[in-house]
């Protein structure tokens, strides 16, 4: 299928390649893939695992229910190429995560109350597109069978 994506994207002539160049601890371009996925995973071992601090801080014990997210590495600002430039790791509360959800159903029950059957941007089971397909329809269908609207 991912083949099948490429091909349909090189065809129509706008195709850009997914992979993007990294430079290493000397500032030098990587382009092969392996030795990018090489330094992706010492950047973040030596981000992630650092030494314990001498005299750690007097707190309780650290929150367990957080799941850590790891995907790939968001760019964030200045150059792309540097590594240093990325987040690559996630804590998520759960807790928070449920908050959120309840929050947005909530706020989605209440909004979608307030709108017009006719508005259909960003509702469920409606679309902007079938709005347009509908009306197309409508005026196509005069012009094709040779009658006034």
């Amino acid at each position: 299928m991912r083949q099948l994506y490429d091909t349909t994207k090189i065809l129509a002539k706008n195709y850009r390649k997914p992979e993007r160049s990294v430079k290493n601890k000397e500032g030098k371009v990587i382009t092969d893939i392996k030795k990018q996925r090489d330094r992706w995973a010492e950047h973040f071992e030596g981000l992630l695992n650092r030494p314990a601090p001498q005299n750690p801080p007097n707190i309780e014990v650290a929150p367990t229910d957080l799941q850590i997210d790891v995907g790939l590495p968001d760019w964030k600002e200045g150059h792309v190429i540097t590594c240093d430039n990325y987040r690559g790791i996630t804590l998520l509360s759960i807790p928070g995560k449920v908050f959120s959800r309840v929050l947005l159903n909530t706020m989605k029950d209440f909004i979608d109350a307030q709108r017009r059957d006719q508005q259909a941007g960003f509702r469920k089971d409606r679309s902007c597109t079938d709005q347009i397909v509908t009306i197309r329809i409508i005026v196509e269908q005069p012009i094709e069978w040779n009658s006034s609207l």
